[in-house]
């Protein structure tokens, strides 16, 4: 699922430092959350966009196109280390990296204001741009990301958890 223009843009080995930070917003999202009806819907999005996403690559396998270049700094190197211990460069569309940040936005962006709130769209906008730059997905990868995200918040609105049954789990 490459386009010409993916090949034009530059591997940046530091980058690793963000994309990996998205396990740990993952687990803090979780505590963030004011209320029981944040969390169900915080908790229902990741569920939303994670299901999808496996169904899509169960449908469209696809594997980063391209060979990662060789890092020979020890911290990055060690990351990548790690990253490819965890992260494989397949199951690419559409990026759950990004539809994380999308819902993360969603879920944290009204817990806080000012400069935490200029800091935390920048961080999240760092991840996103992190996934193309570690080579880990391509730019069609990252638009997948960010339509599976908004059609999880579009879809789980806050408000209406609670009438959802058991079934609607299950579903």
């Amino acid at each position: 699922l490459a386009f010409a223009w993916d090949e034009t843009i530059a591997f940046a080995a530091w980058m690793v430092v963000p994309y990996i930070t998205s396990g740990l917003i993952f687990m803090l999202v979780f505590f963030a959350v004011r209320t029981a009806e944040q969390l169900r819907v915080v908790n229902r999005r990741l569920l939303l966009a994670t299901v999808t996403g496996c169904l899509v690559f169960a449908m469209v396998p696809a594997r980063f196109a391209f060979e990662r270049p060789t890092v020979h700094d020890a911290v990055p190197a060690a990351l990548y280390g790690w990253l490819d211990l965890v992260d494989q460069p397949y199951n690419q569309f559409p990026s759950l990296h990004v539809a994380y940040c999308v819902i993360f936005w969603c879920a944290l962006r009204p817990l806080c204001g000012g400069w935490a709130r200029a800091a935390l769209a920048a961080w999240l906008l760092l991840v996103g741009a992190s996934t193309v730059f570690t080579w880990q997905h391509h730019l069609l990868d990252v638009a997948g990301g960010i339509v599976l995200g908004l059609a999880a918040a579009a879809t789980i609105r806050p408000g209406a958890t609670r009438a959802h049954t058991v079934a609607f789990s299950y579903l």
